[in-house]
Parts: C-alpha cells; sequence; structure tokens
C-alpha cells in the first residue's frame, strides 16, 4: 500500500470539522492503516515520511476561504510565501503558486469543499516545508514532511 498522508484543511472544531474557527487541521474521518493523519496545527506540524518513496496526500479545504498547499524545497517556503504575495491581484488566475524551481509540487487554489489528490517523491532525506502560499495565510499554515 502507498503511504498516505490525508491532510485536511479543515479549520473548525472536532464536533463540527465544517465550521469556520481558524488554526487547526482536522481529519475528518478515522486513520486506515499505512496512513498518518494531522490533529491541531498547534499540535504537530511535522510528519516523517520515507525519502524516495511514493506519498499520497490528499488536501481538502473545508475552509470558507481559499486554500491551496505547496511543498518546497528545504529552507524556501519563506521566499515561495514571498514570491506569492509579490503576485498581488493577478495570482488568482495562477492559483498564487509562484513560478518558481523552489516549488516542488503543489494543488490549485481550492475553494470550500473542493480536495485534491497529490501523489509524488521526495528525492532524498531532508526537511521538506508545506505551506499555503494564499496572502497572509503561509505565516501559519504551515508544516515539515520529514523525509528520513
Amino acid at each position: 500500500m502507498t503511504p498516505s498522508i490525508r491532510h485536511p484543511d479543515s479549520f473548525g472544531n472536532a464536533a463540527n470539522p465544517r465550521s469556520s474557527v481558524s488554526g487547526a487541521f482536522l481529519p475528518r474521518s478515522k486513520p486506515q492503516t499505512g496512513q498518518e493523519w494531522p490533529g491541531y496545527i498547534r499540535e504537530r506540524l511535522m510528519y516523517d515520511v520515507k525519502a524516495g518513496k511514493k506519498i499520497k496526500l490528499t488536501f481538502a479545504n473545508t475552509d470558507v476561504m481559499p486554500h491551496n498547499l505547496l511543498v518546497t524545497k528545504p529552507g524556501k517556503a519563506d521566499a515561495v510565501i514571498n514570491a506569492a504575495v509579490i503576485m498581488g491581484a493577478a495570482g488568482f488566475e495562477k492559483g498564487f503558486i509562484p513560478a518558481s524551481d523552489d516549488v516542488l509540487h503543489h494543488t490549485k487554489l481550492l475553494d470550500m469543499s473542493k480536495e485534491e489528490v497529490l501523489e509524488f517523491t521526495l528525492p532524498t532525506a531532508g526537511d521538506y516545508p508545506f505551506v499555503c502560499s494564499f496572502p497572509g495565510h503561509g505565516i501559519l499554515m504551515r508544516g515539515v514532511l520529514k523525509a528520513k
């Protein structure tokens, strides 16, 4: 089975994951064998994965705001976020995904109730940041895939 990380972008509470309370990534159902599920963003920002092995990541936006998820090269999250901000209003046309070699993998800019599945491999061991590059979101909406 391909290891998976189901990463719902749910800004809500445990009783109602679709309610709008900013600041938490919540699972929408119980984990299945071979999957890792993030808890609240304040509690867990890093996920261990295997370098060279396929990762299946499902990103679901249950917030009213648009969100995306970008996996960047190690140490490049802030540069990518800044490049997205510089895009200004034109960023909507490009999903606030900068044209940069520092972006390794990304979803589209997803509206509420949309989700996208990414399947990718992290080539070598290292700390690969993931962020939402919608302006203003990348300060808190971030974490690290620790490839070993």
